[in-house]
């Protein structure tokens, strides 16, 4: 019988090992090596939210996984796409995408950036994007808000210091939290995001 110990945290191992799988297909694992993660997660979860972080980080921060500049394609949105060698096809991508995420957050995931497209032959191409990070963030932590055995909410939580009359004297550092939403739900094949976000 499951239940929740003291830090909120699920007595009973998660057993489907989804999060491990999610953690194989989805390269970069060193952008996760030293990712804080929620200590009220099982361990497979955490996994699973280490492989979401990769996957959002090249939606939100950089496009494309492998770039292969010497083949490009012109997208619809008139933007250039290049070759991602970072999967061996757009099923790949997308199974990938859909082993972290469920199909509505991954199909917004899509919509919205339009980074990521097939090329009619099952070849991914991706469109770089490449943001800076916010220069103020200092560390993250997690807040539980609700967990259940269908469903988990819980709020990252970014801490920044904002310097407030920098080079000037007596200026003082100004530090402040930013709350993100995050949501994970069982489904039909084990847990996935449904809302994902990052601090920086």
């Amino acid at each position: 019988m499951s239940g929740l110990a003291e830090n909120g945290s699920s007595v009973e191992a998660e057993s489907s090992g989804e999060g491990a799988l999610a953690d194989a297909w989805i390269p970069d694992p060193e952008l996760s090596a030293d990712l804080p993660v929620p200590d009220f997660l099982t361990e497979d979860q955490q996994q699973l939210y280490r492989a979401a972080y990769r996957m959002y980080y090249h939606f939100s921060m950089s496009g494309g996984f492998a770039l292969d500049r010497s083949v490009s394609i012109q997208g619809d949105n008139e933007r250039t796409f290049y070759l991602d060698k970072g999967f061996e096809s757009y099923s790949a991508f997308q199974k990938a995408l859909e082993s972290v995420f469920t199909e509505d957050y991954a199909n917004r995931l899509r919509n919205d950036t339009q980074l990521y497209m097939d090329d009619g032959n099952d070849r991914l191409f991706s469109s770089p994007g490449d943001r800076g990070g916010n220069i103020d963030y200092v560390s993250t932590s997690f807040e539980l808000v609700s967990q259940s055995a269908e469903e988990l909410t819980f709020h990252l939580i970014g801490h920044y210091r904002e310097d407030a009359g920098f080079g000037e004297k007596g200026g003082s550092a100004k530090e402040t939290t930013q709350e993100y939403p995050i949501h994970m739900v069982r489904t039909e094949n084990g847990w996935r995001f449904d809302n994902f976000a990052m601090a920086f």
